[in-house]
């Protein structure tokens, strides 16, 4: 690219048309690459992105489930979705008896 730009300033101090197509058609050429190049790190950074979102979610649920474990007791298996895993040990507890 630096060469385009560095042949596009020499061209500026003097005028010959012939040259002027080449450059265009090379400059065209590098635009193209560089949109390619560019379409291919929009991929992955869409594929990134999602990632990041997916884990956020987890850490969210993670630290939403550490917060709680100190607000238990004997029968919280009753206070609702908050309490579910404790409501599975409930049942886990009535089946072995």
């Amino acid at each position: 690219m630096s060469d385009i730009l560095d042949r596009l300033r020499a061209y500026s101090t003097r005028w010959h048309p012939e040259d002027a197509v080449d450059l265009v058609d090379e400059a065209a050429d590098e635009i193209e690459r560089l949109r390619a190049k560019d379409q291919h790190w929009n991929e992955h950074l869409g594929t990134a992105q999602a990632e990041i979102k997916r884990l956020t979610a987890c850490l969210k649920w993670e630290q939403n489930w550490l917060e709680r474990v100190g607000t238990h007791s004997p029968g919280c298996w009753q206070w609702g979705p908050g309490h579910y895993m404790c409501a599975v040990r409930h049942i886990e507890e009535m089946e072995r008896d």
